[in-house]
């Protein structure tokens, strides 16, 4: 290769404009974008952050609560209890209201729900809770199975249920509602 071809590479390749027609093409694609990410990320994450918070109460009283849903849901025909408590884990992360709540309140109620579901894998689904094997003390007439689904119907989980303070009252009809 005679002594001019090479000088002329190695200047072509040291930075000199090369002669191809895809230069132009090429410097295009390699320019830095308009808008800086910097600034777009961190606005970003201020509108986001706010809403990212971990004041949730009760978690694991929530959590302590559908374990026990889900393991006695089992003799009442949910079909897949690790599926269950998986699902309760994260829906817990919103926690339980727990203010109104006597420390063994909880522990009584995780008690019943395995009591109602044992009894209904040994007397039967429609079984009278309270006249199971182990009986539950029931606020409302309920089968071992439906206090399972509505813990709220035991004694002892009636604090599940929601009180009627905590229920609003409703608001005037609309004024093109009918009769």
């Amino acid at each position: 290769m005679p002594a001019s071809t090479v000088a002329t590479c190695r200047r072509t390749s040291r930075g000199a404009t090369p002669h191809s027609e895809l230069a132009p093409r090429r410097a295009g694609v390699l320019r830095r974008p308009s808008v800086s990410r910097l600034p777009f990320g961190l606005g970003l994450w201020v509108i986001l952050a706010p809403g990212c918070g971990t004041d949730a109460v009760g978690v694991g009283e929530c959590r302590a609560l559908e374990q026990a849903r889900c393991e006695a849901g089992a003799a009442c025909g949910f079909p897949d209890v690790a599926a269950c408590q998986r699902y309760e884990r994260d829906h817990c992360l919103h926690g339980v209201g727990v203010e109104d709540i006597a420390p063994g309140q909880v522990d009584a109620c995780v008690a019943d729900l395995g009591r109602a579901g044992r009894c209904a894998a040994s007397q039967g689904q429609s079984t009278p809770a309270d006249t199971c094997a182990e009986p539950v003390a029931l606020a409302t007439a309920a089968s071992a199975c439906d206090v399972v689904r509505n813990p709220e119907r035991a004694v002892s989980c009636s604090f599940l249920a929601p009180s009627a303070d905590s229920v609003p009252p409703p608001g005037p009809p609309a004024p093109d509602a009918g009769p």
